[in-house]
């Protein structure tokens, strides 16, 4: 602490400007005006101005209210800020083994960094999208931002620090911005405000060569004997654009299933198909990975990793129908044939008064009534199909066929699956107002069925075609496969598609209206998978392929009817999350539901625990008390790859496994677009406000160079201590009786 006198201060004090302009001027100027007589000595003239003058001093100076002013003071060290970016980009490794992130956190640790905190008030702030405080050491940061919006994090810490006499910003970062203000208005803030920024740039200044393959479809979930098809996209950055490369499918040993050979790389992106039939059940661990190109030393973005389960399960199937039509015919022949995959019970209503039994796959007993109540629905089956049936005909008591709609609607709010088929006698027409409608992914209309020229069903997005309609891994030849098939005559008309429901096959429409006709539709309701097929020509369709592409093409619609049933104790206990994919920091909603024996709601008061692969932090999801057996969290992933969520029976992590679900991890497009170093961006700001850009290298001699001397003094307390005003007094009184006695002298009165 220090004491400071500080001689003189007033209590009235006068702008420097008002005393030079106005004040001083105008007593001089007085003064010269009244001794302006050329008869009179000069010497005595001059004399008697400056004594006037003097004294007109004297006089202002009371008026003013001097005091002495004492000061303890404190000398502190000035205030600095450390920026560290936070954003996905860090996670890229410029040097082998070694990411940004771990390079920043090394350097923020040196002895010389470290010894800053003796020189300087130093506080961190670490910045993606937004600006968060963080510790100085680096440790809380996780590199997961999905933006830089570097210039507006910096403009936030000026607001922040509004006040705190912030006189240096060191900027740990790669300089790239990709949202937020621009560099040049913050540039002109730091100039105004005084403020140093110093800046360690990480990454090449130049784009570097680099490969990035990107997952844009995989199956997480197959049964035996299905085939699984892996979409990739495939671009370069820097030089590796136009150079050629190869992508390998090949397993966790090594082993290599496909290689595809890209002749010129793009900066847009080549698509890639893989494709793979799994024939014994497991978990497996496949790889996509594309040989690196000349200079290229980020590897980790030439590989993604897919994980999936294949299941030797068999998919329970209940076939409603009406009369032996062509479809029921057809179908009924698919699905007895499918011995791999699929149990299928018949129950076709026009032979319930006869001695015919009813059809059903081997080793599966035939059905002698209809299942009415939705527990032996759910104990016995995964999947309903309701073709052309009058419910009234599905048992002796029409009273029954509403009880087994009812059950229907339970079954699906359960986990089941259900897809209706439509007709030309009853289905839809037969199931207004019932359970059903609203199940379905579609609103229907009054429109009759209609039979018209041959029209074409085609996949409705045929770049990214559902799994169950993408028959080959090319979407060219896929759509070409498509628009080869045998031509459909008869479809239902329907209004629109409900609200979270997917188009899987469309046509289009006659005389050209712009609304295609949905002839296959999908959605969840709400626990369970519902599906509208609004044709009843399917027995029509002809593949190039053959029937082995129907059958591809059933398999599929049948596994994402039943799926939430394939998980998870036939769907008693079911975990799913809001995306299969998001970005790195992105937030991801999770949901429970747990159903007991009898299939009610099983209620955890406290909530229920769950566990990340990898990550050694339960994750807790709370009750959600609105609806009784289900049960809500969140997480934010900060690392890429593929993480599977486990609700085990016991609540450990090395409890069995009732139910999990798999989530990809991605980085984020927009950050990691271009992840070399903006030193342009950074030199011209570090130069505008007089500091250095320096590499990670040159870290400690900036570090060092630190010294501390710009502190800051602070004003602790003050003490007023009056003038004494006697001797003030008795100079003025002789000023005034000088100048008096000169006047008389010289007969200036």
């Amino acid at each position: 602490m220090n004491l400071n006198w500080q001689i003189l201060d007033f209590q009235f004090p006068l702008p420097m400007w008002v005393s030079g302009l106005l004040i001083l001027p105008t007593i001089i100027g007085l003064v010269v005006w009244a001794y302006r007589s050329p008869r009179r000595a000069k010497s005595l003239r001059i004399t008697l101005s400056v004594l006037r003058i003097s004294l007109l001093g004297v006089a202002l100076f009371f008026v003013l209210g001097p005091f002495f002013r004492k000061d303890q003071t404190l000398d502190e060290p000035a205030a600095m800020a450390f920026l560290l970016d936070d954003s996905a980009s860090m996670q890229r490794v410029d040097v082998a083994g070694e990411s940004r992130l771990a390079a920043m956190q090394k350097l923020l640790r040196n002895p010389e960094c470290l010894a800053l905190n003796e020189r300087y008030d130093l506080k961190a702030w670490s910045f993606a999208q937004s600006l968060d405080s963080t510790a100085v050491d680096g440790s809380g940061l996780t590199a997961a931002g999905t933006s830089s919006a570097t210039a507006s994090a910096m403009h936030s810490l000026l607001k922040e620090n509004r006040g705190q006499a912030l006189r240096r910003i060191v900027l740990f970062s790669d300089g790239r911005r990709n949202e937020g203000l621009s560099y040049l208005h913050l540039t002109q803030e730091l100039i105004l405000g005084g403020i140093r920024v110093d800046a360690i740039g990480f990454g090449e200044t130049r784009a570097a060569p680099n490969l990035i393959l990107e997952r844009v479809q995989s199956p997480q979930f197959l049964l035996v004997g299905d085939e699984g098809i892996f979409r990739l996209r495939l671009r370069g950055v820097g030089g590796a654009v136009g150079k050629k490369t190869q992508v390998h499918l090949q397993d966790k040993n090594g082993s290599i299933f496909q290689t595809i050979r890209i002749p010129a790389v793009n900066s847009k992106g080549t698509l890639i198909n893989f494709n793979h039939r799994f024939e014994e059940a497991g978990e497996f661990q496949l790889f996509a990975e594309a040989n690196a190109v000349a200079g290229e030393s980020a590897l980790q973005d030439n590989r993604v990793a897919f994980s999936l389960t294949v299941d030797p399960v068999k998919i329970r199937v209940l076939y409603v129908d009406g009369e032996p039509r062509w479809e029921y015919r057809y179908l009924k022949n698919r699905l007895l044939r499918a011995t791999r995959d699929v149990v299928a019970t018949c129950w076709l209503t026009a032979a319930r008064h006869t001695d015919f039994e009813q059809e059903h796959s081997r080793g599966v007993p035939a059905l002698r009534r209809l299942p009415l109540t939705s527990e032996e629905l759910l104990e016995n089956y995964d999947v309903v199909l309701l073709g052309d049936v009058d419910p009234r005909q599905f048992a002796t008591d029409p009273q029954d066929g509403a009880r087994f709609l009812q059950s229907v609607a339970e079954f699906v709010q359960h986990g089941g699956g259900l897809l209706m088929m439509a007709g030309p006698k009853h289905n839809p027409s037969a199931f207004r107002g019932s359970p059903i409608e609203e199940l379905l992914p579609v609103y229907l209309s009054n429109d009759p069925p209609q039979a018209t020229f041959p029209f074409q069903p085609v996949p409705a997005d045929p770049q990214r075609p559902a799994a169950a309609v993408f028959l080959t891994s090319d979407p060219a030849e896929n759509l070409h496969l498509w628009e080869s098939a045998e031509a459909l005559y008869w479809y239902q008309p329907i209004g629109q598609l409900r609200p979270g429901a997917q188009a899987w096959l469309t046509a289009a429409s006659p005389e050209g209206a712009a609304t295609p006709r949905i002839i296959l539709a999908v959605g969840p309701y709400p626990e369970g998978r519902v599906g509208w097929l609004g044709t009843d020509e399917t027995w029509r369709w002809r593949f190039p392929g053959g029937e082995t592409v129907l059958e591809q093409l059933w398999r599929g619609v049948l596994r994402y009817l039943a799926s939430a049933r394939l998980r998870g104790d036939h769907g008693r206990v079911q975990l799913n999350t809001d995306r299969t994919q998001v970005d790195v920091g992105d937030a991801i909603e999770i949901q429970a539901r747990i159903l007991d024996e009898s299939w009610q709601p099983k209620i955890y008061a406290n909530g229920i625990t769950i566990f990340a692969d990898g990550n050694p932090q339960p994750i807790q999801l709370s009750p959600d008390h609105q609806n009784p057996g289900s049960y809500r969290g969140r997480i934010r992933p900060t690392a890429p790859g593929l993480q599977q969520l486990r609700f085990t029976k016991d609540q450990t992590p090395d409890g069995e496994t009732l139910a999990s679900v798999r989530v990809r991890v991605t980085f984020p497009e927009l950050e990691m677009a271009d992840t070399s170093q903006d030193a342009v961006a950074l030199k011209q700001l570090c130069e505008a406000t007089g500091g250095r850009l320096v590499s990670p290298g040159q870290a400690a001699e900036l570090f060092k160079s630190m010294d501390g001397s710009e502190k800051r003094t602070r004003v602790l307390a003050s003490e007023k201590d009056p003038l004494e005003s006697l001797p003030w007094l008795f100079l003025f009184l002789g000023l005034a009786c000088t100048e008096w006695l000169l006047r008389k002298w010289g007969d200036l009165s």
